[in-house]
């Protein structure tokens, strides 16, 4: 999937292809964040965000948080809102860094039509914000671009969830490349 993303380089092309040899983690993040937010804000960025920040250049030097800015009904939006939220996570979240948590301008339903034994991970219902499922994940691809696990980011309990899987699969790599350097 191609993609857009704006950053302090300015605008890019990428694909999954750039992210090889990474582990990624994607959201969607809508325009109505902080306040008003399909994922828990706080606990996204106090505790998942800080912990990537703070370890960046250690253990979790391969990682990326890669979000979707959508609106309040998880549809793309124009560069300008995207900017806007760019400048709200550096106002808002210590230490934002835009080569570590990527915004992207383009159709969610890129990245989240996925389907698995019947299940699918775009849901419309009135239960989900702003409608759609697909506000509420967080996604996990392994350094192949595999997909190791969805969750639903609504929670603190779920976004913890998300980072002790994380550093689980950041432990298999370092078994991986422990046992290649024997």
């Amino acid at each position: 999937f191609p993609v857009t993303i704006d950053n302090h380089k300015g605008k890019q092309q990428l694909s999954l292809k750039d992210y090889q040899d990474q582990v990624v983690l994607i959201t969607t993040l809508q325009t109505t964040c902080p306040h008003d937010c399909g994922l828990a804000f706080f606990p996204l960025t106090q505790n998942l965000y800080k912990d990537l920040r703070t370890n960046k250049r250690k253990k979790l030097k391969q990682v990326r948080m890669l979000s979707i800015v959508v609106d309040s009904l998880g549809n793309p939006v124009s560069e300008a809102q995207l900017l806007d939220i760019q400048d709200m996570l550096r106002t808002r979240v210590e230490g934002f860094d835009p080569e570590l948590w990527q915004l992207v301008a383009a159709d969610p339903k890129i990245f989240y039509n996925l389907s698995n034994n019947g299940q699918k991970l775009i849901v419309k219902d009135k239960k989900y914000f702003g409608g759609v499922s697909y506000n509420e994940l967080i996604m996990l691809l392994d350094k192949k671009n595999h997909l190791r696990m969805v969750l639903n980011g609504h929670t603190e309990g779920m976004i913890r969830k998300m980072k002790e899987h994380l550093a689980l699969l950041m432990k298999q790599y370092d078994k991986e490349r422990a046992q290649k350097e024997k």
